[in-house]
């Protein structure tokens, strides 16, 4: 039998209601909550399924209210309940205990972790495992407001240069925004789509490393260190390194080449080393660190202390100690150790680090990852937490 030859109910098809047609709701007759049903011997509404207003408390559950009072404020507007929803991102109402925290409008919010901390100048940027980019800080040239512009979650590493941020991508390509470089075009004057890491510092240079172990640079190129990049052809490549005015590649046999300027012997140091034994290389703007294989880090050339600048044909930082990741910034230098704890040493105005050889530790032994800016640190945390000292404070985490 087709739909339209239905046999009437009991009660016809005429109002106000049958056993198979109810054209109301308790809503819509007054009430705020209730399933209406039809009575099938009287053919009225049964009423006594509807719940009306408790005029006491009309923000109750049972009234109607707003729902789980963990995800909507319930506010009594005469007799009425004036539903809203709470931030469940702030951090009185649980929030993130890190990364971004999205709320999701009467619902538990979605916790980002951190993927990458890229602390800059004047800024700090995050990137999310989602692949998306959240940035804090001064944004005198875009370098905050740019990130995630085209609307781009495919982002893999991000790096923090002069008023200027860079991220790669999937696809190998690399997007930057913020100041425009100097003597050679805009921030994103390399089109390629081969690179699988970047790098950029406080000056105007970004270079990047290619798939086949080769290097590019652009920027500013004057003492050169953006033309002399990859000039002997190599490329075994592994970890390419940006200061303020030198390059350094490590290549896959341990060793280093550095290029640009020497003003403090920071190129012509011991860079060349052939002992084979650098795992990690990095670069402040007249100095430079590495971590060796025994989990050591040495530095030459212009070495910042609170007064002035220390040039070392080499030294080995804290006597020998035991670091497992280096991070250089500046004038400022930090080892991760294996115990979790954070040493930092170089210029300390703002509560970044103290002098060569001592020791910025707030006992605190459960960092799993360590980043410098020109003035602030930030680590995260094996939780997954970030946190940030020096200045400006940009976080709590974004």
């Amino acid at each position: 039998m087709e739909a339209d030859d239905a046999e009437p109910g009991p009660c016809g098809s005429g109002p106000p209601c049958d056993a198979t047609t109810i054209a109301d709701t308790c809503r819509s007759l007054g009430y705020v909550s209730g399933e209406l049903e039809c009575d099938p011997t009287t053919c009225y509404y049964d009423m006594d399924v509807c719940v009306g207003w408790d005029e006491a408390n009309p923000c109750t559950v049972d009234n109607g209210g707003c729902g789980d009072p963990a995800h909507f404020d319930c506010t009594v507007l005469g007799e009425t309940a004036m539903c809203g929803d709470i931030d469940e991102c702030a951090t009185d109402n649980g929030g993130c205990s890190s990364g971004l925290c999205e709320d999701n409008m009467g619902a538990d919010p979605t916790c980002l972790p951190v993927r990458q901390i890229a602390p800059g100048p004047t800024s700090t940027c995050l990137l999310y495992s989602d692949g998306s980019i959240a940035c804090r800080g001064e944004d005198d040239a875009g370098e905050v407001s740019g990130a995630n512009a085209d609307g781009g979650s495919d982002f893999t590493q991000i790096v923090a240069g002069s008023s200027l941020v860079c991220a790669l991508r999937e696809d190998g390509s690399v997007t930057c925004w913020g100041a425009s470089i100097i003597s050679v075009g805009d921030a994103n004057a390399y089109a390629g789509n081969d690179l699988v890491q970047v790098a950029a510092a406080t000056n105007s240079v970004i270079c990047g490393l290619r798939s086949d172990g080769s290097m590019v640079c652009w920027g500013w190129d004057e003492d050169p260190q953006v033309s002399g990049a990859n000039g002997d052809g190599s490329t075994d490549f592994i970890q390419v390194a940006v200061g303020g005015d030198h390059v350094c590649g490590l290549h896959d046999d341990g060793t280093a080449t550095c290029w640009g300027d020497d003003a403090g012997n920071q190129v012509g140091g011991p860079s060349s080393d052939a002992g084979g034994d650098i795992v990690q290389i990095a670069l402040g703007n007249l100095h430079t660190c590495v971590l060796r294989a025994d989990r050591t880090i040495s530095c030459w050339g212009a070495i910042r202390t609170e007064l002035d600048f220390r040039d070392v044909a080499e030294v080995v930082i804290d006597d020998g100690a035991e670091f497992q990741q280096l991070a250089v910034y500046a004038g400022n230098t930090c080892g991760l150790r294996p115990d979790g704890g954070i040493t930092c040493w170089g210029y300390d105005d703002r509560s970044i680090a103290p002098n060569l050889g001592a020791v910025r530790d707030d006992d605190s032994t459960d960092f799993s990852v360590v980043a410098l800016g020109v003035r602030h640190t930030c680590a995260q945390r094996a939780d997954e937490s970030v946190t940030c000292w020096g200045y400006p404070p940009f976080f709590p985490p974004l």
